[in-house]
């Protein structure tokens, strides 16, 4: 049994990247693009405290549109 412990969170980059307008998030993955930014050199714990908070952000682009419509 291995107790291998990864020194980093998945991206949750889908490849569609664009910043909601009126959110400041990425319609794609929900993220900021200071966490983009960051994401390579965050920690373990502060990446998954960002993906934590993934859900309710890209509930939001949902709600409101992908933030490009006139």
């Amino acid at each position: 049994m291995s107790n291998f412990v990864p020194n980093t969170v998945k991206s949750p980059c889908i490849r569609l990247c664009k910043i909601h307008v009126e959110l400041g998030s990425c319609i794609g993955c929900g993220r900021t693009m200071a966490e983009i930014a960051a994401w390579g050199s965050l920690g373990v714990e502060a990446q998954a405290k960002i993906i934590r908070k993934l859900p309710s952000r890209l509930d939001a682009i949902n709600r409101l549109g992908k933030g490009d419509e006139p």
